[in-house]
């Protein structure tokens, strides 16, 4: 199969066995939590109300991050 795909068998292992960075995983959190806000206010709530609706917990985010 690397060779149909021109890669090489480790670059291929290491691909498979890489983890996730701390900023994507982090990334990933606050997605879902954004998601879970955006639910729980029945989606009613635009990026700067979620935002303001955030805002008590950790890590502030800016409102522009809502669009990721």
């Amino acid at each position: 199969m690397c060779q149909v795909f021109g890669v090489s068998r480790s670059g291929y292992y290491n691909w498979v066995q890489h983890e996730p960075s701390d900023r994507k995983q982090s990334d990933e959190r606050l997605k879902l939590e954004i998601k879970v806000a955006h639910i729980r206010t029945r989606e009613t709530y635009g990026t700067r109300r979620l935002q303001t609706e955030l805002a008590d917990e950790p890590p502030r985010v800016s409102w522009r991050v809502f669009y990721l």
